[in-house]
């Protein structure tokens, strides 16, 4: 259920009573007092929607350029927090951020690890751990009542401040006003921006200037979600569970991804492991794998195109998918035979289900759907955020427990 706010009207507006002139400037300043305080105290999301264009000098027109710009946040206090620390959310098309401020006011966000326990990840740069305040503060907790006139308009430097936490936008503000909804809260700023000259090299070595300008407000919603710690999983699937359970160290794995020419084929033994990059191909590829059990982990080969050579001695989780290491209570069941990893651990769950040969983890999981025949793995599809584009992976299990290595295979010499 989402957490309604219960607000009582306030008006700011020109005190016309038939008080004297200290009077009437007295309640206008204590009325602004008490908005910018129970701003700081809400709980909203904050939405700036607008244009930005770039116009560019005489000779360089073909640069021109007008884009629309949208961004989304969400600031509030941690609900579930008795010692009232604060915790924002950046909402983005297809993932959203949120990061909370620690005791001694570093910021981090938090991970639904793999064995289903919560993990603080702090946020930090080369030398130093980010500030929760610096990047993620209230930005009326830098207004004053004298920022705010009687008609509702933000002083153009605070508005600047106030534009500019919100964005990271450093566009000038000629005047910005603030309209109030009916239980009198800020219920949009209105922007006139002014312009902003840049100076850029043109390849003639000399500097001209872009003139960027932009059009836009930000609008406030206070109905929405409490902004709450992680806490573990409390259900589980029993089914995902039967399924990783039964898969044992005998399968083949096929995989088909949007992100690769061909088919690659993974046949996986109780002792041998053959990852092969075309399955259409019954013949050894450069740069095929080959996994065999010596001791505790498993020495690698890799194919050239004409001979085997040796790599290192590495561990099977380096090599295969590591679902076993999933903790059912990160899963959903959907029906009967799908499970869903659930929201909060797609992030950093979903790669689990992937060789780790592929490089996934420099993306985003954004979701894994898990499928079964009876009490067996039939297939997984997962999906990935990269800037470049989302990539969607399925990996299908066949002859589980009848797998042996192809017979084309050369197996180098041990």
């Amino acid at each position: 259920m989402k957490k309604k706010i219960l607000l009582l009207p306030i008006c700011l507006m020109a005190i016309t009573s038939c008080g004297g002139a200290n009077n009437e400037t007295e309640d206008y300043e204590e009325e602004a007092r008490i908005l910018i305080e129970r701003m700081r105290q809400a709980t909203y999301r904050v939405t700036f929607k607008g244009t930005q264009t770039e116009t560019f000098p005489s000779g360089y027109e073909a640069y021109d350029s007008v884009r629309d710009v949208s961004l989304i946040r969400e600031y509030g206090y941690i609900d579930n927090d008795p010692s009232k620390l604060r915790a924002a959310r950046e909402i983005g098309e297809t993932t959203n951020y949120t990061y909370y401020e620690s005791e001694d006011g570093r910021m981090y966000s938090q991970i639904i690890k793999e064995d289903n326990t919560v993990e603080r990840s702090y946020l930090m740069g080369l030398t130093s751990y980010y500030r929760f305040a610096k990047y993620y503060a209230s930005p009326f907790d830098f207004l004053s009542p004298e920022d705010i006139d009687e008609t509702l308009i933000l002083s153009s430097q605070k508005a600047y401040l106030l534009f500019n936490y919100y964005t990271g936008f450093s566009q000038p503000v000629n005047k910005a006003i603030v309209r109030l909804n009916a239980d009198g809260l800020v219920n949009e700023i209105a922007f006139n921006f002014g312009t902003l000259p840049v100076g850029i090299e043109t390849g003639e070595g000399s500097i001209e200037t872009v003139d960027c300008d932009m059009t836009g407000s930000l609008t406030f919603d206070y109905d929405l979600e409490p902004i709450k710690y992680l806490e573990p999983y409390k259900e589980k699937s029993n089914k995902f569970e039967t399924a990783v359970n039964s898969l044992g160290n005998n399968y083949t794995m096929n995989i088909d991804s949007n992100a690769a020419e061909t088919k690659a084929t993974a046949y996986v033994t109780e002792d041998k492991v053959f990852i092969h990059l075309d399955s259409k191909e019954h013949t050894m590829l450069a740069n095929d794998m080959y996994y065999v059990k010596k001791g505790s982990g498993y020495r690698s080969y890799v194919y050239t195109g004409k001979e085997w050579t040796r790599d290192e001695t590495v561990d099977i989780s380096t090599v295969l998918p590591d679902i076993k290491s999933l903790s059912p209570y990160l899963f959903e069941d959907k029906s009967e035979n799908h499970m869903s990893l659930k929201s909060e651990a797609t992030s950093f769950g979903a790669d689990n289900f992937i060789l780790p040969m592929m490089g996934i983890t420099e993306g985003t999981g954004l979701s894994a759907e898990v499928y079964t025949k009876g009490d067996k793995l039939d297939y997984v599809s997962t999906t990935f955020f990269f800037y470049t584009g989302n990539i969607a992976i399925k990996n299908t299990y066949t002859n589980q427990g009848t797998t042996t290595l192809p017979l084309w295979l050369e197996e180098p010499e041990a």
